[in-house]
């Protein structure tokens, strides 16, 4: 092993047992941690070269103005930390995203006190940071972003939550492990199938036919109409030449089936039937999945549409991965 690796592994370590997961987290000393910012180093800096000339000249208002800067610095190392102190942070939900899209983690925070919070930013690594103020004592969400990329859970891994309030000399922080998690959907893609089967079972709506029994209502008469369509009582009545019409009943029930994809590899497949089930769920039509070892049963509604594409998003994938 590399000794970056080493070093990765290392503080993974020690920062799993300082600051071990948990689903809400107090900010306390132990949980935060306070470094300058370049400008503070800066700041740092002035007060040394301050501090060098004022010995060297014995010059009594340099020394004053190096004081001045110190207590400043040391002010600001206080007013910093009390920023984030106290915070309650903990992790409400994620909204299911198909893949390639940013998933928006929501995370609450919260403080006993009535004392503002300013400049408080959350985000995960390198990702954008969202900036929260908290006013008062009650609770504040804020939506972290994350892009996603491929289906199946979506484990963020440590939030930071950081501030450099008041003059940001000063950058308090903290990684929290908030056991955040989100479902990704596979992405849709559009694609006809070879075969769509359709469910056996009650009928459903009935479609106009040629030679079928069930009435269905009039029409007028069209060249080529059987006689034995046409209806003479609206004749003999002087209401026109008008034809029955007939139809039979056809269940448009469907099955969302594995094999009507053939010939794609597995991705591409799920990428296909979950473009079905987003064309479909608008529709209220009743469907259901087949996948290898796995069938959702018939149903419609916004329950059927999410049950469908977890199933989908989790396909091959342990189902209790990223669960809390």
């Amino acid at each position: 092993m590399t000794a970056p690796g080493f070093i990765r592994r290392h503080f993974a370590h020690w920062l799993n047992q300082r600051l071990p997961a948990a689903r809400r987290i107090r900010l306390n000393q132990q949980r935060l941690f306070i470094l300058p910012t370049k400008a503070g180093w800066g700041f740092l800096g002035l007060i040394a070269i301050l501090w060098l000339l004022a010995t060297n000249y014995e010059n009594s208002p340099i020394f004053a103005i190096a004081c001045l800067l110190s207590s400043l610095f040391i002010t600001a190392i206080l007013h910093s930390y009390a920023n984030l102190a106290g915070l309650e942070i903990s992790f409400v939900a994620a909204e299911p995203v198909f893949a390639g899209q940013r998933m928006l983690f929501r995370i609450a925070a919260c403080c006993a006190d009535k004392r503002q919070r300013q400049d408080i930013a959350f985000h995960f690594g390198r990702g954008d940071h969202q900036v929260l103020n908290l006013l008062d004592s009650k609770r504040q969400d804020v939506l972290v972003p994350l892009d996603t990329r491929d289906r199946g859970w979506l484990r963020p891994g440590r939030v930071t939550v950081e501030s450099r309030y008041p003059v940001g000399l000063l950058r308090v922080w903290t990684y929290l492990d908030l056991n955040c998690c989100g479902l990704v959907y596979p992405q849709p893609l559009s694609g006809s199938a070879v075969a769509s089967a359709p469910a056996t079972g009650a009928a459903g709506q009935k479609q106009a036919t040629v030679g079928s029994d069930d009435f269905a209502g009039f029409k007028k008469y069209q060249q080529g109409m059987p006689l034995q369509h046409l209806s003479w009582k609206h004749y003999a009545r002087e209401r026109g030449l008008l034809g029955k019409e007939y139809a039979d009943a056809i269940d448009e029930r469907l099955w969302l089936r594995w094999q009507d994809y053939p010939g794609l590899d597995r991705e591409a497949r799920l990428s296909r039937l979950c473009a079905r089930v987003v064309e479909l769920a608008p529709q209220q039509v009743e469907y259901g999945l087949q996948l290898p070892g796995v069938e959702v049963p018939l149903g419609r509604g916004d329950s059927q549409r999410q049950e469908v594409l977890r199933q989908l998003a989790l396909f091959e994938i342990d189902s209790h991965e990223g669960m809390i």
